[in-house]
């Protein structure tokens, strides 16, 4: 059947700006709406700067399929992507806009009314026929081509009529998306001269450097068996195993014995991760980010295979995922049996911060950990830049509550700078890891005041008992002992006040908290008894507390405020 088709088909590789060109596209009303939300956008978006930053000459931007008709072709597949090229161009023609009144010279009004010009040739949005049209909410309502068409003159915002259709929220979302994105890309440049030229290849990258497979048939039952066919070939592909054959393919030329040194080498990394292409995939990304430089799971192949072009570059890359592979499963979050594999860290003390890290669910160092490795610094010089990113974890995520983008990208640029020895010593690293992601004392102390943890299992509950067993080296328990010294599971988290004369608010405070020997029963006993029972001298001073003065509210708050100014100098 598809061989068939075959002689019946147009198939061409175009640009952008070729697709739109001579060509009127239509989404049928049996098509699915307008729906790439925000993970979407930033897909296209990282690609288009892998471009705009000269990290790749082009982009393959997929497949659309088409059924010809009279004058309009109907897309089959590939709306959506068709849609988004549609919106960012609106948006680049916007910006044109509204950089047009800040030039003064006669040049940088050229330049942009040129690249406005571009656009509106290729796209035709107000014609009767555009470049593309949407299809309609009912027959009697445009509303969704209307808004569509309008972002082009600077109606953006929504009104009675469309405000609650769905795909005309998810065009507005691209569009504003785009122009924020785009807007920060031109903010980096000082001069108007300079915005424009920014602006002018964010345009060319895109117009001139996407690439589409657009598959055409004169007949609609043809159309839909292409697009059923492409589109039914099971699960994707784990980056991983896209990696094997790329690096397979730069060593194609080599005699067999390297070959088969390779694959086996290769399979023995697999291996250690049961064969799970989705662990592997993860760790070559850090091993990336710590090497190269960091990007998405999807970006990862693309990435490798651009700078991975011959056998050198691939032995290289082998022998280097191959020295930090032990390491990495040693300490890595996702295996529950770490500690077999102490044998691969030599210092215990080293061994111990990992595997606090690790409880932690601290993560986000690895690539500089890697970087590390690779350069072989020494345990003691590790030890003390581990102790720094435990801080900064304590202090930036467990205490002020901030998401974990910032990390990722901050790591893996410190991890990069590291690898290209602009940095060496713990000394220096710890310093761009300061400048670049502590947050100041007053932050971390008026962040704490409020600080509220539940003592739920796993980390959660790790990260208490580190917490508490820090403020309580503070008040003399646990002198000259390290967190790991100590066996954890023989203490117990309790609250101090109960639900029912606790303020909601401050019941999960960590001040409402005592660490206590599992042994003691606060449920049984009461809290100032089993406190009192306590061989801690924090719990036996604060069991004298509450038996001469009870506890309250206030008691919480100030026993919080005390370890806010603690946690300043503990961490």
């Amino acid at each position: 059947m598809m061989s068939e088709i075959t002689e019946k088909i147009e198939s061409k590789i175009k640009t952008i700006n070729e697709l739109f060109k001579n060509n009127k596209f239509k989404v049928p009303f049996y098509q699915r709406d307008y729906a790439w939300k925000k993970d979407e956008i930033d897909d296209l978006w990282n690609d288009l700067m892998d471009v705009f930053e000269g990290y790749q000459d082009s982009h393959f931007f997929g497949q659309i399929v088409t059924y010809n008709g009279e004058d309009v072709q109907d897309l089959i597949d590939g709306q959506q992507r068709l849609t988004t090229s549609v919106i960012l161009m609106a948006t680049i023609h916007k910006i044109c806009g509204e950089l047009l009144s800040n030039a003064l010279n006669e040049d940088p009004k050229f330049r942009l009314n040129y690249v406005r010009k571009q656009i509106k040739d290729a796209l035709k949005w107000e014609e009767e026929e555009p470049a593309l049209r949407l299809q309609k909410v009912s027959s009697n309502n445009d509303a969704i081509h209307e808004y569509f068409v309008g972002i082009f003159n600077g109606y953006t915002e929504l009104n009675e009529n469309n405000k609650n259709i769905e795909p005309v929220k998810n065009i507005k979302s691209a569009f504003d998306g785009f122009y924020s994105r785009i807007n920060g890309v031109l903010n980096d440049y000082n001069t108007i001269n300079d915005r424009i030229t920014a602006l002018e290849k964010c345009f060319t990258s895109f117009a001139d450097n996407f690439f589409v497979s657009v598959i055409s048939t004169k007949n609609a039952d043809d159309a839909f068996v292409i697009f059923e066919t492409l589109n039914s070939r099971g699960k994707d592909l784990e980056p991983a195993e896209i990696i094997k054959t790329h690096l397979m393919s730069q060593i194609a030329k080599e005699p067999d014995k390297v070959k088969t040194e390779f694959s086996d080498k290769w399979n023995e990394i697999s291996e250690k991760f049961g064969k799970n292409s989705e662990k592997l995939t993860k760790f070559i990304r850090i091993y990336w980010a710590a090497s190269h430089r960091l990007v998405s799971s999807k970006q990862l192949y693309r990435s490798i295979s651009m700078e991975i072009k011959s056998s050198n570059d691939t032995k290289s890359f082998l022998n280097d995922i191959d020295r930090v592979v032990d390491y990495y499963i040693a300490v890595d979050n996702s295996n529950k049996g770490g500690t077999k594999y102490k044998e691969y860290i030599n210092d215990p003390d080293l061994f111990n911060i990992l595997i606090l890290l690790r409880k932690l669910q601290v993560t986000l160092h690895y690539p500089v950990l890697f970087s590390m490795l690779l350069n072989k610094m020494s345990d003691e010089d590790m030890k003390k830049v581990l102790f720094k990113v435990l801080c900064i974890f304590i202090r930036r995520r467990t205490i002020c509550m901030y998401g974990t983008n910032t990390l990722e990208t901050g790591y893996a640029s410190i991890a990069e700078d590291i690898w290209n020895q602009k940095i060496v010593t713990p000394t220096e690293i710890n310093e761009e890891i300061n400048s670049s992601l502590n947050r100041n004392d007053v932050e971390v102390e008026s962040s704490f005041t409020a600080l509220s943890k539940e003592s739920a299992n796993g980390a959660k509950s790790w990260t208490l008992k580190y917490l508490l067993f820090k403020l309580y080296q503070q008040s003399g328990d646990f002198i000259d002992m390290r967190f790991d010294q100590v066996d954890m599971n023989k203490f117990a988290l309790y609250h101090i006040g109960n639900e029912d004369d606790t303020n909601d608010a401050y019941f999960n405070y960590v001040s409402n908290y005592m660490l206590i020997e599992g042994s003691i029963s606060p449920l049984k006993d009461g809290a100032s008894v089993a406190l009192l029972k306590s061989s801690l001298r924090t719990n036996q001073k604060l069991g004298e507390f509450i038996s001469d003065n009870g506890w309250n509210d206030e008691f919480i708050r100030e026993r919080q405020n005390d370890f806010a100014k603690e946690a300043v100098q503990i961490w």
